[in-house]
């Protein structure tokens, strides 16, 4: 059996190529590590380097002793790493990256419920777009996020918690608002987007995950949209919208979560009907924390339970 101290001699004496090398590294006189070594070979029977040479080689047998124990050297400071970790968040850190999305509520609800849980939890939650949000993950500056997918980076992993209509926002008094469709099974009429090819529309700012579904939409259609103003949020969109009575885009949990506007008529576009998904992002290189896990673990009890709740509605 390898024991951690055999795993580190032995690959100190194969790095070093020497015994003496080897001692000083480790602390040790070179009589020591000298007697440690034939004491090693005599238990386990097979000689671990080749003494013949001025630099210590490793026989076939050593060989494979190396790979073992530096296989067991690496599980080792995983497992330190984790106890530290552990250790040093009992009273837990979460820095959470949040863009405007259908998850905002059940986000901070589960914010709430983890706060009153474990008060001495310090939590850190920040505003932002999806884009800024990825390079936030990559640089390390928060633990996960919460985006409108899907992600467009490779060193992050991504997981859908909730999908919705995407909405056109018209002004009530628009000639075209009498050209909808109904839909079976929705309380929103469909709307062909061509309709509307010479009209102006307030969309999300160029670069957010948000713009690329909208963008993608208009392709669909072969339209260029003419854009009178971008925003950083859908606040801003549905207020702007609203000012100077033009089209925008919103995601339908939004405007259930708001006090909808009584000049606006909100229709579902595309065909297939245009959806919009929001998710959890965080780094593929890098185990979840404590608070971060039990967050997640939140946030999906309370998903279900509003799920639970539509369909019994």
């Amino acid at each position: 059996m390898i024991e951690c101290k055999d795993a580190d001699y032995v690959l100190a004496i194969a790095k070093y190529k020497t015994i003496s090398a080897a001692a000083k590294s480790l602390f040790i006189s070179q009589p020591a590590l000298t007697k440690y070594l034939k004491s090693l070979e005599q238990r386990l029977g097979v000689i671990l380097f080749d003494r013949n040479k001025k630099k210590l080689q490793p026989t076939v047998a050593g060989a494979h002793y190396l790979r073992y124990a530096s296989e067991l050297v690496t599980v080792k400071k995983r497992m330190e790493d984790e106890i530290l970790r552990v250790r040093n968040e009992e009273k837990g850190h979460l820095r959470v990256g949040f863009s405007c999305t259908g998850l905002r509520y059940i986000v901070f609800d589960a914010l709430d419920i983890l706060s009153s849980r474990h008060p001495s939890f310090e939590l850190d939650f920040m505003e932002l777009t999806s884009p800024e949000i990825e390079r936030r993950l990559i640089d390390q500056t928060i633990d996960i996020g919460m985006i409108t997918l899907p992600s467009s980076s490779l060193e992050l992993e991504s997981q859908m918690l909730f999908e919705e209509n995407l909405l056109l926002g018209v002004p009530k008094d628009h000639p075209m608002v009498m050209r909808g469709s109904t839909i079976a099974n929705s309380s929103y009429m469909w709307i062909d987007l061509s309709l509307f090819r010479d009209e102006y529309f307030v969309l999300r700012n160029k670069g957010t995950h948000f713009r690329a579904t909208t963008d993608n939409l208009f392709q669909q259609y072969n339209m260029e949209p003419k854009v009178l103003l971008s925003t950083r949020n859908h606040y801003s969109t549905v207020e702007v919208a609203k000012r100077k009575q033009i089209l925008f885009f919103i995601p339908e949990s939004f405007i259930q979560d708001q006090s909808a506007s009584e000049n606006i008529e909100y229709f579902l576009v595309g065909m297939p009907i245009a959806k919009i998904s929001s998710g959890l992002i965080y780094r593929k290189d890098m185990p979840l924390e404590i608070a971060a896990l039990e967050f997640l673990h939140i946030t999906d009890s309370l998903l279900q339970e509003r799920a639970r709740r539509n369909l019994r509605n």
